[in-house]
């Protein structure tokens, strides 16, 4: 009794409930000031639509109404003993009041809906799962995890399924993987399927026949199970209950993982402050490879990174203007598509250019294109303002080189700038490379907060950007090697590539703020740009040769 006094589980609520508000301001998404949490009875917690207050369903904290909680609770749970069940109640009290903090700001903006309240329910856990799971550390999740498997089991003698909660999960591979009923391999390849052919997971399972036939018949059913949560939501509480409880299990079990700008994009409508992605049309004119060239050099005083993008832009236009001529040689224009990736790739600041090689196959009027001729050939009338072939050229190089006040334009230097320092990215063409900085979210850290664990099987992709970042290695023989992650140094690639546990734990070591790659939205760049593995195995085989030396040297 005397652990339970000394954790006041309202007061608890009330700590994390400050802390919430504080780290979603830094992030720039305010909770509204006036909103508060009030004691209220009963089962659940909730926010109130109407008085936009959250109630947390804890009594006044004395040992009469201890032990009172205590029973009701302890009973529901299936808890073994007082000093568990108080545990598990501390680990989820940031859980309820991130998920209830997740209805307020969908009301708040205007997008919730009352008649869908299923996916209310699943959008509120996604901000529940982005502020609260990476810090549970890994012996954390199993203990909950083992708990809840007890918990679910006592309560399905009264909902009568047991895999209710799993089948209306948001996403059917996670709660399938959840269940054991797919593998890694089997969850990703359909993932992959879905990306490429724009195909339905369920879809895709029914025809393959990768289910056995009980979980296919279930699944289904899945709409209908969706519906009568909505008809039902918190009328039945030990059914809601259960499927929270459920929809938690799958959660801690799964490989994703979310951000809050992740569900700022997603679930409120708050875009980037990016400039738009550079369409492709292979149409390019001779100016406007020549404007590229012209913007290049005018932003090379001013921003490294802009004369660094302007340069591989004009190495696209190049390629471009080159590929719509007559090269005179056979299959030259589709040998020139197929390998432009590489020819593009292939170019570092300080070295002669490749394109220069192509000389002897450009006809003659379009050598002058080339890079040791363009410069000679732009005639000082040239606008190149005008002239830039996209609109996000446009107002790169207006603001470089112009009065600037362009933020979106600032945010995306940044973004370029974190990239250029990155090995792993730094060598992609521009276009590439504006396709992962609008993939990217912004993950912000407070001093001592992991950002992975080891052993973890989470295998999104981090590059820091500022602050410091610290690693530890557990040994086998129980000692601890530690080190720092280098601004800009890529980590998390080895287990994107691999699909193997985490092999360190990072942490912030001072309030710092990273970039990250989730390993879905990084598959499908590689869909698209296979460029971009070939330098994840390069990143991975030159850090392993690296290690490798270092042993032999010790």
């Amino acid at each position: 009794m005397d652990e339970w006094l000394e954790n006041d589980l309202y007061k608890l609520g009330n700590r994390f409930f400050h802390e919430l508000k504080d780290e979603l301001l830094a992030y720039g998404l305010p909770v509204d000031p006036a909103l508060e949490i009030e004691r209220a009875s009963g089962l659940l917690c909730y926010y109130s639509l109407v008085d936009e207050r959250i109630y947390l369903s804890i009594p006044e904290w004395t040992s009469g109404s201890i032990q009172v909680f205590q029973m009701l609770i302890g009973s529901l749970f299936s808890a073994s003993d007082e000093h568990e069940l108080l545990r598990f109640l501390k680990l989820c009290i940031p859980r309820l009041i991130a998920h209830e903090i997740g209805h307020h700001l969908r009301h708040r903006a205007g997008r919730f809906d009352p008649s869908n309240l299923w996916l209310e329910e699943q959008i509120a856990n996604a901000l529940a799962l982005a502020l609260t799971k990476h810090r549970w550390s890994l012996p954390e999740r199993e203990f909950a995890t083992h708990f809840l498997q007890r918990t679910l089991a006592g309560l399905a003698e009264s909902v009568g399924e047991e895999t209710l909660a799993q089948d209306s999960y948001a996403d059917v591979l996670q709660g399938l993987y959840a269940q054991g009923a797919i593998g890694t391999k089997t969850m990703v390849a359909i993932q992959a399927m879905e990306e490429l052919f724009d195909v339905g997971a369920l879809e895709v399972l029914r025809v393959a026949g990768v289910l056995e036939k009980d979980v296919a018949d279930r699944l289904e059913g899945r709409d209908d199970l969706i519906m009568d949560f909505n008809a039902t939501y918190t009328g039945d509480q030990i059914s809601y209950l259960y499927y929270q409880l459920g929809w938690l299990q799958v959660d801690l079990t799964s490989r994703e993982t979310a951000y809050v700008m992740e569900f700022a994009r997603d679930h409120l409508g708050l875009l980037p402050d990016l400039l738009p992605h550079h369409p492709r049309d292979y149409h390019s004119t001779t100016e406007e490879v020549k404007a590229c060239y012209r913007a290049f050099q005018r932003c090379e005083r001013r921003s490294t990174v802009a004369a660094r993008y302007f340069y591989k832009r004009y190495r696209t236009e190049l390629l471009e203007r080159l590929q719509e001529s007559n090269l005179g040689v056979p299959v030259a224009q589709a040998n020139l598509r197929r390998n432009g990736d590489f020819l593009l790739e292939s170019w570092e600041q300080g070295q002669s250019d490749r394109l220069e090689m192509l000389a002897p196959l450009v006809p003659e009027p379009l050598r002058e294109l080339l890079p040791s001729r363009v410069a000679a050939s732009i005639g000082l009338d040239l606008d190149v303002s005008s002239k830039l072939p996209t609109e996000t050229d446009q107002r790169l190089y207006d603001h470089v080189v112009g009065a600037g006040g362009d933020s979106a334009a600032e945010e995306t230097l940044k973004r370029l700038a974190f990239l250029d320092r990155s090995e792993l990215f730094r060598t992609l063409p521009a276009e590439v490379q504006m396709e992962v900085v609008h993939s990217m979210f912004v993950l912000r850290l407070a001093q001592g907060e992991p950002i992975i664990w080891q052993g973890d099987r989470q295998n999104d992709v981090y590059i820091p950007v500022d602050g410091r970042f610290g690693f530890e290695v557990s040994k086998p023989d129980g000692s601890i090697d530690r080190g720092e992650i280098a601004i800009g140094q890529v980590f998390g690639e080895m287990s994107f590539l691999t699909e193997m546990p985490r092999s360190a734990t990072v942490r912030a070591l001072e309030p710092s703020r990273a970039l990250v790659l989730k390993s879905t939205e990084l598959q499908m760049l590689i869909h698209e740009h296979p460029a971009i593995i070939k330098r994840l195995a390069g990143v991975m085989v030159k850090r392993l040769a690296n290690a490798g030396a270092a042993r032999v040297e010790e």
